[in-house]
């Protein structure tokens, strides 16, 4: 089942690519929940290491 999840969120993704994804997304709402803004700046950063910039901006907006 594991493995099936995985090729709907992206097939090219690893577990490690996932769990950066997550934990940056994680850490951005802390941050966002501990100061009121910044969210946006740090789930940009994280996923265009990923994902590139073409495609973080938009799911991070």
């Amino acid at each position: 089942m594991e493995e099936t999840i995985l090729n709907y969120i992206e097939p090219g993704l690893t577990k490690l690519d996932i769990l950066s994804i997550a934990s940056g997304i994680f850490l951005a709402g802390f941050i966002r929940g501990f100061v009121g803004f910044g969210a946006s700046i740090i789930i940009v950063l994280v996923l265009s290491f990923i994902l590139g910039p073409h495609e973080a901006v938009p799911i991070a907006h």
